[in-house]
């Protein structure tokens, strides 16, 4: 066959059923999307083998649809609305992200029983949510210009640098080795440059270059002008080792300050439509309905552990950074979609001998479920709220109360006191300083636990286990940052509640002090569940063992280790504060 009439045949083969699937599922109250996949499983190989495709035509149309799809949310979301939700959504990428990588490991290891290292690997594949899917039914229900889903994209934006980050971490993992600080470094670095030249040069030339092309020439020539520059970008970030979604994405954020912005979205915005089609199919064709079947019971705990943790995660650090209970978990609900990242890092697994090809397929299947219940989930998110509201005790709810009345009193605080703000800005960073110590070194002494030759050795010059002396290793050592924590957050509701004096901020005081004390417990017991895990039979005696040792040599070398702790932290704290002094002068 002429390569000419397989093109024709292939475009017609996905345009005309994926039409057919979508109006269907459409009428079933079902969005597009969903008949997308539905038509791709009919397209693949496995369904009808003599209704067929060629892959490599739909997968350049797919990547032309994610690469119009991120361009288009670039020039929606400028510069100035960017700013404005920046810290907000960075400090919920991180607080979500590391939730997930974390209860990924825990869920890995402790009930599907899997190795430390294919553990990790889960927590990265379910780390990250889908921007297109996410999109698509925003776009579907009429609600992508609102500031919650502004906030969602965001976050779904920054997931994907996350886990090319996750990814460069957890690599060397796949063949015996620990990843180095000085490769992570790097990777960061090539990542911050990258944005930073991207953003402050294209922001000084691109946008005159075209706002001097649309007052020349014709509107099909800015378009052009426009899309070379997105894909130029896109291939650019791709060089690197960046999804092309990112430089897709930086292009739009430039693009976005020339003054003819609306021109140019509403002539992408059809062919957008277009390939993002073929994008929802390209996915359903991976699937192979067989092996999903077989692999249900595990795809359904993979998609209920994402599902859980991603609305959780979400909501707890949105409600944190200051909006009310009902937006945060709105948004939370809006980002259940496992992104396309997930089989880019499960096919690094697979092709690493990690997993099998039934729990590849697995994650296929968690993600086409996901896919499929984030529309309904979305559609109706403030009737699950409110059915969620009804469910909790009224003594919860009246400190939730109280707590979104101190977030306000706080706020209008830190406007009308520049002391306050100073001293709460302070302790926070120390606190800050504190918990990425604990969580550094956690994080190391996980990975030294993978390293088995040596540990080994270490471990039987002093006879015990090397999980032991690990275990041993992280409780002395997060010591001193842990009692700090536990000083700082006492201190941090000092600071916001006026010291505590009267009867209301008494309450406040210790609901402050609480809920800090109780989130760094959970922090602690996420972090050491997987040696707990390790220690088998004799868990509770090998604790108290343990235990014992771990204060026996506290009280040895306390003062002088704690003395030394602090003399860094209290450097570093310095340094960070002297560098944010002059930036702001």
């Amino acid at each position: 066959m002429e390569a000419e009439t397989r093109l024709l045949l292939d475009i017609t083969f996905l345009t005309a059923i994926a039409g057919i699937c979508s109006i269907i599922l459409v009428r079933l109250k079902f969005p597009a999307i969903i008949g997308y996949l539905v038509a791709g499983i009919l397209l693949g190989p496995t369904m009808f083998p003599d209704l067929w495709v060629d892959s490599n035509t739909v997968f350049m149309l797919s990547s032309m649809g994610i690469v119009l799809l991120m361009f288009y949310i670039g020039m929606e979301l400028n510069l100035r609305e960017l700013r404005r939700i920046g810290s907000f959504t960075i400090s919920v990428v991180t607080i979500n992200m590391t939730a997930m990588v974390a209860v990924g490991y825990i869920v890995g290891t402790m009930v599907m029983g899997l190795d430390p290292v294919t553990a990790i690997f889960l927590g990265a594949i379910i780390s990250g949510t889908s921007t297109a899917v996410v999109v698509g039914v925003m776009q579907s229900q009429g609600i992508i210009s609102t500031k919650n889903a502004k906030v969602a994209i965001g976050v779904t934006v920054l997931e994907d640098i996350g886990q090319v980050i996750i990814l460069t971490l957890a690599a060397p993992l796949l063949v015996g080795e620990s990843p180095t600080l000085g490769s992570t470094i790097n990777m960061i670095l090539v990542i911050l440059v990258f944005i930073a030249l991207s953003i402050v040069l294209g922001a000084t030339l691109i946008p005159k270059l075209l706002n001097w092309v649309a007052r020349r020439y014709s509107g099909e020539t800015l378009l052009i002008v426009s899309v070379a520059l997105c894909f130029a970008m896109a291939l650019a970030s791709s060089s690197i080792g960046l999804s092309i979604a990112i430089g897709a994405f930086l292009m739009g954020v430039i693009v976005s300050q020339s003054g003819f912005v609306p021109v140019i979205k509403s002539k992408v915005e059809p062919m957008k439509e277009l390939f993002m089609a073929v994008f929802f199919i390209s996915i359903g064709m991976q699937i192979n309905p067989q092996l999903v079947l077989a692999g249900l019971p595990l795809a359904l705990i993979i998609a209920v552990t994402f599902t859980l943790t991603k609305i959780s995660s979400v909501s707890i650090a949105s409600y944190v950074n200051g909006l009310d209970m009902r937006s945060s978990f709105q948004i939370g609900v809006s980002l259940v979609a496992m992104g396309e990242f997930a089989f880019i890092i499960a096919k690094v697994a697979l092709d690493a001998g990690l997993i099998d090809q039934d729990f590849y397929s697995s994650v296929f299947g968690a993600a086409i479920i996901t896919m499929v219940l984030l529309p309904v989930l979305s559609r109706n998110s403030g009737k699950i709220y409110s059915g969620l509201l009804w469910m909790v005790p009224r003594g919860l709810l009246a400190t939730f109360t109280r707590v979104d009345a101190f977030k306000k009193d706080v706020g209008k605080k830190f406007e009308t006191s520049a002391e306050t703000r100073k001293a709460a800005k302070g302790e926070l960073m120390l606190i800050s300083i504190d918990l990425v110590v604990i969580i550094s070194i956690m994080l190391l002494i996980n990975l030294l636990s993978g390293m088995s030759d040596g540990m080994r050795n270490l471990a039987e010059g002093f006879h015990v286990l090397p999980v032991l002396l690990l275990f041993l290793a992280g409780l002395i050592l997060i010591t001193p940052a842990v009692f700090n924590t536990m000083k700082g957050v006492r201190r941090m509701a000092v600071i916001l509640t006026q010291g505590g004096h009267g009867n209301k901020h008494a309450r406040m005081f210790k609901l402050v002090k609480n809920v800090g004390d109780v989130s760094l417990g959970v922090m602690l017991i996420l972090l050491f569940a997987p040696f707990v895990a390790m220690l088998g039979s004799s868990m509770y005696t090998t604790l108290l063992f343990l235990i014992m040792t771990w204060l026996v040599i506290l009280f040895l070398v306390w003062s002088t280790y704690k003395r030394l702790y602090d003399r860094a932290r209290i450097k570093l704290n310095r340094n960070i504060m002297d560098v944010q002094a002059e930036e702001e002068k």
